[in-house]
């Protein structure tokens, strides 16, 4: 008894870690976010005030980031590097003294489409939409 007790522990346990629950094992392909451009945009709000958000992700696995509310143009922007691998996206952000690429944002994607990018923050939960743009 206790062999097939400890089996099914076993094979529960790999069950678990083999699959994806809750989100049916969805992968991206991460060639959609540098097609075309590579240019994104979003609103998100930051310390109460809304924001409006570029991204440019580049097929060699690095990119840059802007704020037009803060007045940051895409020449000032912030380089990042960036993996997506099945729905994980990572941005490593540059460190702006260092120049060491360090400062790690985590993602969820939820969707992606030529046009769309719907990603979850893994530390707080906040969805974020972007839209294409040229």
């Amino acid at each position: 008894m206790k062999k097939i007790l400890c089996a099914l522990v076993a094979l529960t346990a790999l069950a678990l870690t083999s699959c994806d629950l809750g989100t049916g094992g969805k992968s991206f392909d991460p060639e959609l976010l540098s097609a075309g451009n590579g240019r994104w945009k979003s609103t998100r709000t930051i310390a109460g005030s809304s924001h409006q958000i570029y991204q440019r992700f580049m097929s060699d696995g690095t990119g840059y980031e802007w704020d037009t509310t803060d007045g940051v143009a895409e020449e000032e922007a912030l380089n990042f590097k960036w993996s997506l691998t099945g729905k994980a996206l990572t941005y490593t952000h540059q460190d702006l003294v260092t120049g060491q690429y360090m400062i790690p944002e985590r993602f969820t994607v939820l969707n992606l489409t030529a046009a769309t990018l719907e990603m979850e923050d893994d530390v707080d939960g906040t969805v974020i939409t972007a839209t294409k743009v040229n």
